[in-house]
């Protein structure tokens, strides 16, 4: 484990009191929304929740580095990072960001005013304020940060830290806006605002059973999709309705608004060379003979997990089969090394000498998976409580033919435990 990790190794053992008093705070000014529909739809009870303990735990364990760190205000950024620390997730935009004081109250910071009653429904921080203020003139996202921060008794001498997700993590938005940072440091110019680039992220690598609950499900969605798509995907679909398919399992089964998915069909005997797909799937009619290749997600609760399987529209050409075969074959000595004290680096390599054995081009991937794909370094040990995203390439020497094969699976203390139930197969549509 290396030095951040043994730093910030926190858990809930040392939990610090946390209240349970969860009201409202009330404004003196009437939200835009008006006051008839306080207290009415969306409710709680409609979405995933976690319980209070897992929240708790978290609250204890960011006021632990708190304390080592000698701060007395986190402001932790972006969605990933707001997801886990509050439990509200919204898919369509940036869902803003959190004040955290050592103690006391944190307050959530939500972009879009129209989107704040179902903020309130879902989040556990239960103290609101919108980024969307009702000013006609302007909008007012970095000025309620700073309003916040001030409410909870910051000032030009303290000590404030800025913490969110990965810095290298593509999502644009894990990180703080630049207008925020601006008036922060506008506001408050003595103050150093350290960054803690990646500590949510590190803290969020073990999930309790709960969390674990959610990811199962998250699992469970991408075994329907597949079961779906075995039974509806005929020549003469439009590639964009499969992935229409993909969609509509995903809302229909509770989920949220999957992180990514890659599609891309094409003829087995005149393939394109796309082995991975497209995020905008074209209006291609689909024909006899194609196959689909799919690196397929889904989220439940802000929980995500990833799959991949191919699609064979009729009997594969036996070149593709060996290519699959030799692919699961990797990506299963992979699996062999999701084991605590092991790294990506020994499963990759397993993989990899399982291509190289059978004279076949391909590679081995894989992240953590939870709030969202992590990206960890090829030495940081396995721990029990990760679940992992672990993907097999296997592909022609022109990279004209080429499989993508994957699943999610949780590491014990013992052996990984495989999270999907789809079998491994390439999926073959009798037409």
């Amino acid at each position: 484990m290396d030095q951040f990790n043994i730093k910030y190794n926190v858990t809930g053992n040392h939990a610090i009191a946390v209240s349970q008093d969860h009201e409202v705070a009330k404004s003196t000014e009437t939200p835009w929304w008006g006051e008839d529909l306080q207290g009415m739809y969306p409710h709680r009870e409609d979405y995933p929740i976690l319980p209070d303990e897992d929240y708790e735990r978290k609250f204890a364990q960011l006021r632990q580095v708190m304390q080592m760190e000698d701060l007395e205000y986190f402001i932790i950024a972006g969605r990933a990072a707001t997801v886990w620390i509050s439990g509200y997730f919204d898919p369509f935009t940036n869902v803003g960001y959190v004040i955290f004081p050592l103690e006391g109250e944190p307050i959530l910071i939500e972009n879009f005013g129209h989107h704040t009653p179902t903020a309130k429904a879902i989040s556990y921080i239960r103290n609101f304020r919108e980024g969307w203020r009702v000013k006609l003139e302007t909008f007012a996202y970095d000025e309620a940060g700073v309003d916040a921060l001030k409410e909870c008794g910051a000032d030009d001498n303290s000590k404030v830290g800025i913490c969110g997700w990965d810095i290298w993590e593509w999502e644009p938005t894990n990180f703080v806006p630049a207008k925020v940072m601006d008036r922060l440091r506008a506001e408050f110019p003595n103050v150093e605002f350290p960054f803690f680039n990646d500590l949510i992220m590190r803290l969020a690598r073990i999930h309790s059973e709960h969390e674990m609950v959610f990811v199962e499900k998250a699992c469970g969605m991408l075994d329907t999709m597949f079961e779906e798509l075995e039974a509806k995907v005929r020549p003469g679909m439009l590639e964009c309705e499969v992935w229409g398919i993909v969609k509509w399992v995903m809302y229909k089964e509770g989920g949220d608004d999957p992180f990514q998915q890659l599609i891309v069909s094409h003829p087995q005997s005149a393939p394109v060379g796309a082995r991975f797909g497209s995020t905008n799937p074209p209006m291609r009619e689909l024909q006899k003979g194609d196959i689909i290749t799919g690196e397929y997600s889904s989220r439940y609760g802000g929980y995500c997990a990833q799959s991949g399987h191919p699609i064979s529209l009729g009997k594969p050409l036996q070149e593709w089969v060996d290519l699959y075969d030799v692919g699961v074959e990797a990506l299963y000595a992979a699996v062999d090394k999701l084991r605590p004290g092991n790294t990506f680096q020994e499963a990759r390599h397993a993989g990899r000498d399982v291509y190289i054995k059978e004279n076949v081009y391909g590679r081995l991937a894989g992240h953590l998976m939870g709030i969202q794909v992590e990206r960890v370094g090829p030495h940081e040990p396995f721990e029990p409580g990760m679940t992992v995203a672990l993907h097999s390439w296997p592909y022609s020497q022109d990279y004209g033919k080429g499989h993508f094969i994957g699943d999610t699976f949780q590491i014990t203390e013992g052996a990984p435990i495989k999270l999907n139930n789809f079998p491994e197969k390439i999926i073959e549509i009798d037409v």
